[in-house]
């Protein structure tokens, strides 16, 4: 069984601190499981992560929303692919381990975390060689969204007489949405914000009650939105002859 490092700075670093003991021991699961890879990009499939660590399923996609909103895992929803972000950085691999690396790197199949892998360690493109060039283009194309023109969408819209299917979203696909709502709520609200709340409605018990999976999370992100932006001061109350504080 290889051997994962796991720095002693992980107990002092606040984003771990912030956590709760269940998404720490998670956490902690991730980097050192016996499938987890020295990248830090490997296959997992949920039941598995379950079956190891004794976290029931609910409480499961609830923890790993957490660490997704926290920029420290992200799991590929129908791939059963994660990919613990900063892991790599405390291996230090030596040669022959980076050459496994960029031998391991090939056999990921899910192309957006392959994309999010390489976003924070460019240096193993070159792992790639030359026949793989179209590959990059083509993870390029799938994950970085480019902008449309508005004549573009309406010539879109007039030829495509296709209807458009739902998508599966989450780490189990059970919330439907077509692309291109998704699309829109992450050039509105980012996404990071988008992927959180798919989650949190996966993770719902009632979740057949939700006719409309993305006007309910549009509904939800711009609630947060609002309470961001609402502007709060203090005054008297002779009521209660306590400070309170009042919307602006």
């Amino acid at each position: 069984m290889a051997f994962r490092k796991v720095d002693g700075v992980f107990w002092t670093d606040p984003k771990v601190r912030a956590l709760t003991e269940q998404e720490r021991y998670l956490f902690l699961y991730l980097i050192t499981c016996p499938t987890a890879h020295s990248s830090g990009i490997y296959y997992n499939p949920l039941p598995m992560i379950s079956y190891e660590t004794g976290i029931n399923e609910k409480a499961l996609v609830k923890a790993l929303g957490s660490l997704r909103e926290g920029s420290m895992v992200y799991c590929g929803s129908l791939s059963g692919v994660v990919f613990v972000k900063n892991m790599l950085k405390f291996q230090k691999p030596n040669a022959n381990e980076k050459s496994n690396i960029e031998k391991h790197l090939k056999t990921i199949q899910d192309k957006e975390l392959l994309v999010m892998f390489l976003d924070v360690y460019p240096e193993y493109w070159e792992g790639f060689d030359k026949a793989s060039v179209s590959l990059r283009e083509g993870l390029d194309k799938d994950i970085h969204t480019k902008t449309k023109t508005k004549t573009d969408t309406k010539t879109e819209i007039e030829t495509d007489k296709q209807p458009q299917k739902k998508q599966g979203y989450g780490l189990k696909g059970k919330v439907k949405m077509l692309e291109s709502e998704y699309d829109k709520l992450v050039e509105k609200y980012g996404k990071e914000n988008v992927d959180s709340k798919i989650l949190d409605m996966e993770a719902y018990r009632d979740l057949h009650k939700y006719t409309d999976h993305y006007l309910t999370i549009n509904k939800w992100l711009l609630k947060d939105v609002g309470e961001k932006n609402k502007r709060y001061k203090e005054v008297w109350d002779d009521k209660t002859g306590k400070v309170i504080e009042v919307e602006v």
